[in-house]
């Protein structure tokens, strides 16, 4: 029987459906959106849901783009959008008759300035499954992005990882791991992929192929990123102490194959492995008390950077949070700090020595007081702050080096400028973007007040919404260990007793 016009049914017109009349379904357009002078379009596929965005057709010729079975994300420079462009320019008459820019001009005017030695390359994945691609760019436009204080085109997480990402070497496959783990969420469960295992099975897979590799020096540059982000892989996933392994690695080839190591991969792992090599010798009460040896001898041995990337600079760097200076004078007063213990643990300390100590502590601070970091060009208030931060938290290590007690007033004040200063920086409105890590871990160590403590767990609380998948909660769990031992203890240890408490935990922090 044939169904009568102006029927209800489930397959009418956008208009009618949602103001609740009936639908003449003609077409293209019924009689009620006709009389009322509406735009009909209907929904074919009845599984289909409604469309939440509307893409609008541009006046000018686009470029045509194969089709492909799936949707991928397209990582390119404005020099790739010139080589692909010359293919589909219109004929010079064409233009010369027209006075306005072409589409081509006015795309490339709004695009930003890229250095031509940046360019990412555009390879199909016809090598790699549907998910490795999509778990690479994945790590290309979410994991880069989260892993630097501030993001642009000079991203090494990027522009020193995608180009050696065209093999199934052991880069390519730390890049899925590292992916894999990072989408391990609370809602995981409900996915059909178990990001855990194949996160498991790539890191192995890499592993593998480093083993293989490692002395071939054509794959050394390949290897040194393999291995930092390894290293970043154990500490996402809950500061497992294999990342000091991984960075052991990563430091043993640096120094096989200084030779046909690129210099900008050079300094970037160079300070990566020297930030937490030195963040971890923070956490470290010494040998002396505590044998076994929590620094690796390749990290001590790491060899500095060519001269054409000086180590001691004061420009900030976005994936550093503070400039090389002042990173070196916070492994300056570590260093210090740990001569000090064992000399008076060891029972060698005279007046000789004490005075050579006060007068090493006077001379970093003449140093670290007048230190200006610079912000590099279009730097973000971000980076700024988080560079604030680790100089205020790199002064209140120094006291601590000084032998001032807890207590101090001017330590409290001190104390609560850097609190202020986090404040700023970890905020609700904070997006997945990397965060000074220690100085907020030094400002919890060192908190002995209710009030402070309460800002500190709120800021962890922050972070642990913006990063399920990290180092953060064994960061807290350190961090209050040190307060039930101080409560059950109170008046015993000096100001460093958060190094003895972390030592006796057997934690290999890193804290970045």
């Amino acid at each position: 029987m044939l169904r009568q016009p102006g029927t209800r049914s489930r397959s009418g017109c956008l208009e009618c459906k949602g103001r609740k009349r009936r639908c003449g379904e003609e077409q293209p357009a019924c009689r009620g959106c006709v009389a009322r002078g509406l735009e009909c379009s209907y929904i074919y596929n009845r599984h289909q849901a409604q469309f939440r965005f509307r893409i609008s057709k541009g006046a000018d010729p686009g470029i045509p783009v194969q089709k492909r079975p799936h949707w991928h994300f397209i990582a390119f420079s404005m020099q790739d959008v010139e080589t692909l462009a010359q293919r589909y320019q219109l004929p010079q008459e064409s233009q010369s008759s027209q006075d306005e820019p072409s589409c081509l001009e006015r795309t490339l005017a709004w695009l930003p300035i890229v250095e031509p030695d940046i360019s990412l390359p555009l390879w199909p994945f016809d090598h790699h499954t549907e998910l490795e691609s999509q778990l690479y760019q994945y790590y290309l436009s979410v994991l880069c992005h989260a892993r630097v204080f501030q993001d642009n085109e000079r991203n090494r997480y990027r522009r020193l990882v995608a180009p050696h990402c065209q093999t199934r070497g052991p880069l390519w496959h730390a890049v899925i791991s590292l992916s894999a783990n990072d989408r391990q969420t609370k809602q995981s469960h409900s996915s059909v992929v178990n990001y855990g295992r194949l996160a498991l099975t790539h890191k192995l897979t890499s592993l593998e192929l480093l083993r293989q590799s490692v002395g071939d020096s054509s794959a050394a540059n390949e290897n040194i990123m393999a291995c930092l982000l390894l290293c970043s892989l154990e500490i996402a996933s809950g500061n497992r102490p294999d990342w000091i392994q991984h960075a052991e690695g990563g430091s043993t080839i640096l120094s096989t194959f200084p030779e046909v190591i690129d210099p900008e991969i050079w300094s970037f792992a160079y300070y990566y492995f020297h930030l937490r090599r030195t963040f971890l010798r923070t956490t470290e009460y010494g040998q002396t008390e505590y044998p076994p040896s929590s620094t690796p001898d390749a990290l001590l041995l790491l060899p500095p950077p060519p001269s054409t990337h000086p180590r001691s600079t004061t420009e900030i760097q976005a994936h550093m949070g503070c400039s090389p200076g002042l990173l070196d004078l916070i492994a300056e007063i570590t260093e210090l700090t740990v001569l000090k213990r064992e000399w008076r643990l060891a029972s060698a300390s005279s007046l000789e020595s004490e005075e050579w100590m006060l007068d090493r502590a006077t001379s970093i601070r003449s140093r670290l007081q007048p230190l200006q970091q610079t912000v590099p060009e279009a730097g973000s208030t971000h980076l700024q702050l988080s560079a604030e931060c680790f100089h205020v938290a790199a002064d209140l290590l120094l006291r601590l080096a000084c032998d001032m007690p807890l207590s101090q007033p001017s330590l409290r004040d001190t104390l609560r400028a850097l609190l202020g200063l986090l404040g700023r920086v970890i905020h609700d409105a904070l997006e997945r973007q990397l965060f000074p890590m220690w100085p907020l871990f030094v400002a919890g160590c060192l908190s002995i007040d209710d009030s402070d403590r309460q800002r500190v767990l709120g800021y962890f609380a922050i972070l642990e919404r913006a990063w399920p998948v990290s180092n953060i909660p064994s960061a807290l769990e350190a961090i209050q260990t040190v307060w039930k031992s101080r409560d059950l203890n109170p008046g015993v240890g000096d100001a460093f007793d958060w190094q003895c408490v972390i030592a006796k935990m057997g934690w290999k922090l890193a804290l970045t």
